[in-house]
């Protein structure tokens, strides 16, 4: 599959999600609408959390800030109605450094995208050291995350 657009980066991301049972963690700069909030991802997403009850789909974002910035976001309305499953946290700086964009499922598929400013993209369905490298990766940005206040549920 040739990936460089919002549309065919969205199908590579489903194609992974939707071979998921265990696992799955995205690296990205704000989850970009074009791309995150599509019916079919937020879709993949949701079956995947519901799979199974030990299921964890864990986010880590660049700039939580500028996520709700286009609207509501579906993957964001997911977190908030299954946030025992389904986490997002701000990176810290050292981790704002890298540019890369990435989702992991099950340390078994992999959808790397080199710059986050294109949608061009290496999708990789059965690459455990590459999928292994990245999650290695993710979970050091992750243990520095901290909680996105902007993302959380307001409840009045």
């Amino acid at each position: 599959m040739v990936v460089d657009t919002p549309e065919t980066l969205s199908d590579a991301i489903v194609t992974a999600l939707d071979g998921g049972r265990r696992k799955a963690v995205v690296f990205s700069d704000l989850l970009e609408h074009r791309v995150y909030d599509r019916e079919a991802v937020v879709n993949a997403i949701r079956q995947l959390a519901m799979r199974h009850e030990r299921v964890r789909i864990n986010i880590l974002l660049r700039r939580s800030g500028r996520v709700m910035k286009g609207g509501d976001h579906g993957i964001v309305d997911l977190a908030r109605r299954l946030p025992s499953r389904i986490s997002v946290l701000q990176a810290d700086s050292i981790a704002c450094e890298d540019d890369r964009e990435w989702l992991v499922v099950d340390d078994q598929a992999c959808v790397l995208r080199a710059q986050s400013s294109r949608y061009d993209a290496v999708c990789r369905d059965d690459d455990p050291a590459m999928a292994r490298r990245l999650r290695a990766l993710f979970d050091r940005y992750w243990a520095q995350g901290q909680p996105a206040p902007e993302l959380a549920q307001l409840s009045l």
